[in-house]
């Protein structure tokens, strides 16, 4: 084993013999180098020191001062003793240096000498100037990147820097070594400015060399964050991150030199100090996971690579199906887990079969019809399935426990009790199988008691209302009352929920997309009274998209239905009216937020948290405060977005100041003053205000020619109407 790896193990014993040997083959430093720096990173320098300083005291003695020198310094700055290493360093570096022409220059510059108040310091920044010179790189850490030292004036202490960005320019020497770090050969970030094209080359066809590379940096190990901000460095960023590090991660996982635990950010890379089996090496990631969740996102992803080596992947299933075995495991991870397996080997596995018996045997009365509300045990197993994918795979389940002819009965008896995820395949077989009749009774049932099964009834309602199912429905406005009352439940529903989001969605497109939509056909005929009666449902909250379309349909049906109510359409409650372009400048807004601002925050949190200890990291604070600012304002946009209705379809009174009107009024002074009231997102200060200012709220409900009352900031001031024109939006 290596040094390395015997301290990352700490064992001191093995340490002190492999030191020892390599001591006395007078062999490179490298080894002992990678040594000293994993002990920084574990702090157990102490713990070496002996050793240190005994390799030291040969290599002097053997005539090698610069490998002394470099041993001792890098000991210094990981964190050793100044008193015990300071007076060798700079005995050692006097003697490996002092012919250089640079040797006083540079040792006045970094204020490196015997005495040295700061030593460390000092060592560092005279390591720096000794490795600077032409051809060499550097990277800038406030943002200029890397750059290549083209020149160099050791007279005036000054060098040019070619940069990445393309900029050049002269600096001072000691300003270099103060926003820089010269980079070792091996350092990719070298190869941005020396040889870019090969850079893009390892990049594309070498990703586990470059994932080494990376990893080297960081003594062997970093997570996916600091990799994250260590390819952007390389120019790698975005999507072009994200594709290169699935390419790597998939090669590093079937590695014999490579760890990778954890998903997500929170991804572990480690660079092995010895080969192991890939299989075994699997298996031992997979049961280093967090939890049975995580093992399975893994294996997962796993899965889905292209070539992936038939030991992996057993090794892969035969772990999680041992995790899954485990009885503190997470019953709906299990079952996903379970049933993952049956899908890679074609066979359902022995657990997962034993509890299908189970819930077979402890089935329901049979004689309970179809609405009954107690789920049978083999549907709520269905229905304990984690995602939509291993809910539709149960239909395969059923044609397995019942027969390829039986199962078509059991599905259209218990169709009611159907997980959202076996909904469409469900119906999409009964319709192959000439089932209609069972279906559309179902919808009929439904439309009585639309939250029985929201995403059932929704895809009945697509299948039926495009005429492919046949019954004695509900007339249409009793069709659209339900929808509109299951509308009405998923919006108000509270907490985070993602099977109702997705009903929401679904509800949203049958109701609404198409020309016409569907809402627009069931409202066809209806009376005014019927679409009166309707809107109460809507005023108890339903999705911005739903109620515009209704206020649309409503509009289109009886121009004049909003003025029956005997409060202004501006006073309605939880409602923001605004134009088409405010709207649209509201949702740009939002989208900017989502697909901008807060991704970009994230990737600033992912660099934080690069820079070391997160207790003392203003860039962290600063970071994780901005996100919690940004998703408030999204949240607080997405509202305000579901509340918008349109004022291009509100039934504006003739001759009144309200919200779609341009109104002139004139002070006491005589003097006239033209405005338009229109929407919070329309206003812009002067000729356009909200109807929601203070100014608009005294003159709303008011005729032309009648006096108002306008809460200015000087106070209360008196005017009088003197025109009011509806605005031509539409």
């Amino acid at each position: 084993m290596s040094l390395a790896s015997l301290v990352r193990t700490e064992d001191w014993n093995a340490l002190e013999g492999h030191w020892a040997e390599l001591m006395s083959s007078n062999a490179a430093i490298d080894e002992v180098l990678a040594a000293v720096e994993l002990a920084r990173e574990n702090k157990s320098v102490s713990r070496i020191l002996p050793f240190v300083r005994e390799h030291a005291d040969l290599l002097e003695a053997g005539g090698r001062h610069a490998d002394a020198a470099e041993l001792l310094g890098r000991t210094l700055l990981a964190g050793g003793p100044p008193g015990e290493l300071s007076q060798r360093l700079f005995r050692n570096a006097r003697a490996a240096f002092e012919n250089e022409s640079w040797w006083e220059s540079y040792t006045q510059l970094s204020g490196f000498h015997e005495g040295a108040e700061d030593v460390r310091k000092a060592w560092k920044a005279f390591a720096q100037l000794k490795d600077l010179g032409e051809g060499s790189t550097v990277f800038h850490r406030s943002g200029w990147g890397p750059g290549q030292v083209t020149e160099m004036d050791r007279g005036k202490l000054e060098v040019k820097i070619r940069f990445a960005s393309g900029r050049r320019d002269w600096l001072p020497v000691k300003s270099v070594i103060e926003t820089c770090d010269v980079l070792d050969e091996q350092d990719l970030r070298s190869l941005v400015v020396k040889g870019p094209d090969e850079l893009l080359r390892m990049i594309g066809e070498e990703p586990l060399e470059v994932l080494t590379r990376v990893l080297r940096r960081y003594n062997g190990r970093t997570t996916q964050a600091v990799l994250k901000t260590a390819m952007a460095q390389l120019g790698l960023e975005g999507s072009a991150f994200t594709s290169w590090w699935r390419k790597a991660r998939k090669v590093a996982e079937q590695s014999n030199m490579h760890e990778v635990t954890g998903s997500g950010a929170k991804t572990q890379i480690r660079l092995l100090d010895v080969a192991v089996d890939a299989g075994e090496n699997m298996r031992r990631q997979l049961r280093m996971s967090k939890d049975l969740g995580a093992a399975l996102a893994r294996v997962r992803d796993l899965l889905a690579e292209k070539d992936l080596d038939d030991t992996v992947r057993a090794a892969a299933l035969e772990t999680l199906e041992e995790l899954a075995e485990q009885n503190d495991a997470n019953t709906p991870h299990r079952l996903s887990s379970w049933m993952l397996l049956r899908n890679e080997r074609s066979e359902t596995p022995g657990q997962l079969a034993a509890r299908l018996h189970r819930a077979i045997e402890e089935n329901a009365d049979p004689e309970n019809d179809a609405l009954s509300s107690e789920c049978p045990p083999l549907w709520t197993l269905f229905g304990e399935m984690p995602t939509a994918r291993d809910q539709e795979a149960c239909i395969s389940l059923l044609k397995e426990i019942h027969g390829e002819e039986k199962w078509f009965d059991e599905a259209c008896e218990q169709l009611v009790h159907a997980p959202a995820g076996m909904v469409r395949g469900l119906i999409d077989e009964l319709m192959k199988a000439e089932r209609q009749s069972v279906l559309a009774e179902m919808y009929t049932n439904l439309l009585i008691r639309p939250l029985r099964n929201p995403h059932l009834l929704l895809h009945l309602a697509e299948q039926a209302e495009k005429g492919k199912l046949e019954g004695d429905f509900p007339p249409p406005v009793q069709r659209c009352h339900s929808l509109l009352t299951l509308a009405t439940a998923l919006h108000t529903a509270e907490g985070a929920d993602p099977v109702r989001t997705r009903a929401q969605t679904k509800l949203a497109n049958v109701l609404c997309n198409g020309e016409p939509s569907l809402m627009s056909r069931l409202l066809e005929d209806a009376t005014r009274r019927e679409l009166r009666a309707l809107m109460p449902i809507l005023g108890k909250g339903v999705d911005g998209i739903v109620d515009r379309t209704f206020t649309h349909v409503a509009i289109s049906r009886f121009p004049t239905i909003y003025r029956d109510d005997n409060r202004p359409f501006w006073e309605e409650e939880n409602v923001i009216w605004t134009t088409q372009a405010g709207l649209s400048k509201r949702e740009e807004e939002l989208r900017e937020l989502r697909e901008v601002k807060i991704p970009a925050n994230s990737e600033a949190i992912g660099k934080a948290a690069s820079f070391g200890d997160l207790s003392e990291n203003s860039e962290w604070e600063s970071a994780l405060e901005e996100q919690r600012n940004l998703t408030a304002r999204a949240t607080e946009i997405e509202e305000e977005v579901r509340q918008a209705r349109l004022i291009e379809h509100a039934a504006i009174p003739e001759g009144i100041a309200a919200p779609g009107t341009r109104v002139t009024y004139s002070d006491d002074k005589g003097e006239q003053r033209t405005v338009q009231l229109l929407g919070p997102w329309d206003a812009d200060g002067k000729e356009i205000i909200s109807y929601r200012s203070p100014v608009a709220q005294g003159m709303l409900g008011v005729r032309a020619g009648e006096p108002a009352t306008l809460q200015l900031p000087g106070g209360a001031t008196q005017v009088k109407l003197v025109t009011i024109e509806t605005l031509a939006l539409a």
